[in-house]
């Protein structure tokens, strides 16, 4: 999650808030399934190009 949460942020998609114990964090299914939707709204996953 980590690398597409970076992904993300280059697209201009926020992470989710999500609560955090100090080491971990923790996210609803509905905070995921509202990031996927913007992920895949921007292109989805997208190829380097050479």
């Amino acid at each position: 999650m980590k690398v597409y949460f970076g992904r993300g942020e280059e697209r201009g998609i926020p992470r989710p808030e999500g609560i955090t114990d100090g080491n971990t964090y923790f996210y609803t299914a509905e905070e995921l399934r509202e990031w996927e939707r913007e992920y895949k709204a921007t292109g989805g996953r997208q190829k380097k190009k050479p």
